[in-house]
């Protein structure tokens, strides 16, 4: 049972800018007592990367870049669901770790009810060079085969806390390596779509909100 009730919001596809601005909303309005904890599911206008909001960007793709208001490495968008959690920390853990492992469990759980069995990193190394976060999967991340299914990356406030990840529709390998500038081979070791395991966004989405689904019900966001 989660520690409290999530307002489910399923957002149209939207700016990458917009998209980051609307998590960070919702994040600082928990924060400051307006908001209610949420989870959000939206997807991308259009292909761009995403960075963690302190770090350094050296691929030069060509593709606008946009900050997450979270940390973790570079995303590739547009092939991809995200989505996002806000809460109120002190109901879901006594510390950091412990917040993001219950996130992280819930978010497996979605993928059990789906019949894939994945297992959570332990990782707490560096991305590597280049700083892609399909490099190496992170604490909490979720993978199959050894191959990352689910990028998540998070933040916290004194009161709130904001979890982001996403998962992959289809990887157009060839392109994402053009894009990153890395040995496509080597993307394929290393991260997979859930429609190369025979699942798709749609189904995962569906599966997300049942599991962290509240008594208050949905908001469809007819923003665009």
């Amino acid at each position: 049972m989660l520690p409290e009730v999530l307002e489910v919001i399923r957002d149209p596809p939207c700016e990458p800018a917009e998209n980051m601005r609307r998590d960070l909303d919702l994040l600082m309005s928990l924060e400051e007592g307006r908001g209610s904890p949420s989870i959000r599911t939206y997807r991308w206008k259009r292909l761009c990367l995403s960075a963690g909001y302190s770090q350094k960007v050296s691929v030069k793709s060509g593709l606008d870049v946009v900050r997450r208001p979270t940390g973790g490495g570079i995303l590739i968008h547009g092939w991809d669901l995200s989505f996002s959690i806000t809460g109120r920390r002190d109901l879901w853990g006594r510390g950091v770790k412990e917040v993001y492992t219950r996130v992280s469990h819930s978010v497996a759980g979605a993928l059990r009810e789906l019949g894939l069995a994945v297992k959570s990193s332990d990782y707490s190394g560096a991305y590597g060079d280049r700083g892609l976060c399909w490099w190496h999967p992170t604490f909490g991340e979720l993978t199959s085969g050894g191959r990352k299914v689910v990028s998540m990356a998070m933040r916290t406030l004194r009161r709130a806390f904001l979890i982001q990840g996403t998962v992959y529709d289809f990887i157009d390998y060839p392109l994402a390596s053009r894009i990153l500038g890395v040995d496509e081979e080597e993307l394929r070791r290393r991260v997979i779509s859930l429609g190369e395991l025979g699942l798709s966004a749609g189904d995962f989405e569906e599966a997300l909100i049942q599991v962290f689904r509240g008594r208050e019900g949905e908001r469809l966001s007819l923003q665009g």
